[in-house]
């Protein structure tokens, strides 16, 4: 590549998106197969480049992680989930709980605590599943998609 060509690739490869090619450069790639087969691999290139991959990559893998530790050593996945197990674990706790206290409650004679105390049960039971859906809602969605897609089939 000659100077004069390498002067007018320049210009061309200086211009934004979208941005009038100017008259003398429009001239030169007339005149000159090998500028324009340049610029036709860069176009080609780019347009490679933008489309989205077809490579599935699942998130749940861990090489995102890695990769991310590769540019950035530093970096920590944080990986604040509770496992399903704990979730269990604590469901039962709190139905015991419930159910002591209503072995409890049956002696008493203060309607108004045990009223209280139930609604209190109520709103961890709430919370509890509020938390639960929450923070296991990337599985949920999954699931629903994935019977929606079966239901098309």
């Amino acid at each position: 590549m000659n100077k004069k060509c390498e002067f007018y690739m320049d210009s061309y490869l200086s211009l934004d998106k979208g941005e009038r090619v100017p008259l003398k450069l429009t001239a030169h790639l007339l005149f000159c197969p090998e500028c324009r087969r340049q610029i036709k691999a860069m176009s080609r290139a780019r347009k490679i480049t933008t489309q989205a991959l077809d490579i599935p990559v699942p998130l749940e893998s861990d090489t995102i992680a890695k990769v991310l530790e590769q540019i950035i050593p530093q970096a920590e996945p944080k990986n604040n989930r509770v496992k399903l197990p704990q979730w269990i674990i604590t469901g039962i706790l709190l139905l015991v709980c419930i159910v002591a206290f209503g072995f409890i409650a049956q002696s008493s004679s203060n309607k108004l605590i045990i009223f209280y105390a139930y609604m209190f049960f109520a709103a961890g039971i709430s919370a509890y599943c509020a938390l639960f859906v929450g923070t296991n809602l990337d599985f949920f969605v999954k699931k629903i998609s994935t019977k929606k897609h079966a239901g098309r089939a």
